[in-house]
């Protein structure tokens, strides 16, 4: 959950939010709140939109491999402002992601920067038509993490748990 975000809205009537960090293989909930600037103490508008768990599932024998690289850092910063003090060190990702079946998806991610290089290993399971489930370990040099969830959508109920564990110095 992200608070505290504020973007400004053009003239069209257009914005964009850019960096908002959504976990994957879980529920993601935003919320958007658009105020008046000559009152920003009651919004005008509220849009709202949740993303389930099942929306992670891929369709029966998709494969997604997806990575990206480059440098570690903020490189005109460091070379306008800082002398070239850039130290060019390598970061990047990894991620696979296969549906054993309509109702599994597997993942495996890597990924290194300079201070640290992790793994995860995750999956999306349809328990039932209206019940899904997530879990996702992860591990590093600095310790290891665990995400997990349950979401079960029916009349009258809407149930969503989630477990979350992370060791002293793990970052996710």
């Amino acid at each position: 959950s992200c608070t505290g975000w504020s973007q400004t809205i053009g003239l069209d009537r257009t914005y964009e939010f850019l960096d908002v960090p959504l976990p994957s293989r879980q529920l993601s909930r935003l919320e958007v709140y658009v105020y008046d600037r000559t009152n920003l103490s009651v919004p005008i508008a509220i849009y709202e939109e949740t993303q389930s768990t099942s929306d992670y599932l891929l369709p029966d024998g998709a494969v997604v491999v997806q990575g990206g690289a480059g440098r570690w850092g903020n490189f005109l910063q460091e070379e306008l402002f800082e002398d070239g003090a850039g130290d060019n060190e390598f970061a990047g990702f990894v991620q696979a992601r296969a549906a054993l079946s309509a109702n599994l998806t597997v993942e495996g991610v890597a990924q290194r920067t300079p201070n640290s290089t992790q793994g995860l290993a995750g999956l999306v399971a349809r328990l039932t038509p209206r019940s899904t489930a997530s879990l996702g370990v992860a591990a590093s040099e600095d310790g290891w993490g665990s995400d997990g969830t349950f979401e079960y959508f029916g009349p009258p109920w809407r149930v969503l748990a989630r477990s979350q564990y992370r060791s002293d110095g793990f970052r996710s």
